[in-house]
Formats: structure tokens, C-alpha cells, sequence
């Protein structure tokens, strides 16, 4: 039964303690753990998982997301020193591509964005043609049911992979991007930008609570950043709280 649901429940056959993350005086280095989830993850996945707060989530998923804070005029950074891609496939859906620099301080600044309704046969030629003429890319994370797309992107002789399509973990991360401002787009990026703001959960049955689903709606960019950020070296999270992180969404 879900969580909520047991919370709520009037029930006599259940009991709720309700209880925090902080409550645990077990935890080994207690004072340092704690201080890790606190700077590594954002204010909604600490209200769930540290404050016990189930009912956080208002709907919108990227409410960090701030265009006065992380939008601005990025196309010529000088500071990139390479960039990556990230591609989502559709064919009656608009396919995305985004072309995002990295830093040497490990900010991805999104610079270009491609944004149609293409074959893969096309797709693989636009991102080509991108490389070709100016971006030159360390990798391309490919949306990982597109497999004809990854097959004429290799062999083009592009470096592409299949993107990680954890749906929680790579929200999370993307959120603590956003939090600590390591993510910066280029104002011509306006599909990234308006779906980055609309870009909510589903609700429930009922339509009164969010869910933890996506709706798949105008989000071809939001999952192209995804996969890009989310599979790159550069952005894994390697401490103990990020692997706690992707478990407890795993749950």
C-alpha cells in the first residue's frame, strides 16, 4: 500500500509512528551524514526522506528552476572547455537535441538547442552536422529505446551511449544541479526553458495529491537534459549519500 495512503487511513488494523531521519541516533558519523544530504540533495527530497514530509510535493518537478538566476546570454561561453549532448527521439513528438558546455568548475551551460519532429535517419544527420560544424562532442547520451537512432549515430562514427533512464534518480540530480546553480541556458533555448517551468507529476486517481510519475507531456527537452546530465562522468554521484539517494527513490 502506498505510504500516503497508510498515513491517512483511519483504519484501526494500522498504527502510523510517524518519525525523522533526524530521530537516528544510530546513524555512524552522524553530524557529517547529515550535513552530506543537506548540501547534496534539494529541498523536496530532504522534506521527504529527512523530515518524514510525504505530502511535500506541490506538482511542479523543477521548482529550482529560476530563468532571472539561470538564463542568459551563454552561446559564446569562453569558459567551456567541451561539450556533450543530450537527444530524445520522437517522431510525431518533436525530437530534441541538446548541445550543453562543461566547465572546468563542472557547470553545464546548455548553449544550442534543436527542437522538430524527425526520422531517425534525419536525427542522426542533424547530429552529425552539429558536430561537424562546431561542437566536436565528447559524448552524445541518447534516449535508450531510440536503438536504431544510437545504431546510424555509431555508425557515423559519432561517440554516442545510451542514456541512464532512471526517471527518479535523474530528476533528483537535475534538481540538485539547479539548486546549487551548476546548470545555465543560453536564452534561445526557449523550449528547454518553458518545459523546465511546466513540467509537473501526474496526480493521483482522485486528481487531489501528485504522484512521483512524470506526465509525459512536453517534456522531450526536460528528458534530453536528463539524460545528458545524469549519465555524464562528470555529474555521478559517488559518496555514500548519493547512493543513498537512488535507493530510497528505488523503493
Amino acid at each position: 500500500m502506498d505510504i500516503q495512503k497508510i498515513l491517512l487511513s483511519k483504519n484501526p488494523q494500522y498504527a502510523a509512528i510517524k518519525t525523522t531521519t533526524y530521530d537516528n541516533a544510530l546513524l555512524p558519523d552522524y553530524n557529517n551524514y547529515i550535513k552530506s544530504l543537506l548540501e547534496n540533495f534539494d529541498d523536496d527530497w530532504v522534506k521527504r526522506f529527512l523530515d518524514g514530509d510525504w505530502g511535500a510535493f506541490a506538482g511542479q518537478i523543477y521548482k529550482n528552476f529560476d530563468p532571472k538566476k539561470h538564463v542568459g546570454n551563454y552561446k559564446e561561453n569562453s569558459d567551456i572547455s567541451y561539450y556533450i549532448a543530450g537527444v530524445d527521439f520522437g517522431t510525431r513528438n518533436p525530437s530534441c537535441i541538446l548541445t550543453i558546455g562543461v566547465t572546468e568548475d563542472k557547470h553545464a551551460i546548455v548553449v544550442d538547442e534543436y527542437y522538430a519532429p524527425s526520422t531517425s535517419a534525419d536525427l542522426a544527420k542533424e547530429i552529425k552536422r552539429l558536430d561537424n560544424k562546431k561542437y566536436h562532442y565528447r559524448k552524445i547520451f541518447i534516449d535508450p529505446a531510440a536503438l536504431d537512432l544510437i545504431t546510424q549515430c555509431e555508425q557515423l562514427k559519432l561517440p554516442v551511449e545510451a542514456g541512464n533512464n532512471k526517471v527518479e534518480p535523474g530528476i533528483a540530480k537535475i534538481k540538485s544541479l539547479l539548486k546549487k546553480d551548476l546548470i545555465l541556458i543560453d536564452k534561445f533555448c526557449g523550449n528547454l526553458i518553458r518545459e523546465l517551468q511546466s513540467y509537473h507529476y501526474e496526480r493521483d486517481k482522485l486528481n487531489n495529491n501528485p504522484t512521483e510519475k512524470p506526465v509525459k507531456i512536453d517534456d522531450h527537452s526536460c528528458d534530453a537534459l536528463r539524460y545528458a546530465l545524469f549519465s555524464f562522468k562528470l555529474w555521478r554521484t559517488k559518496s555514500l549519500a548519493g547512493w543513498v539517494k537512488q535507493a530510497l527513490w528505488e523503493m
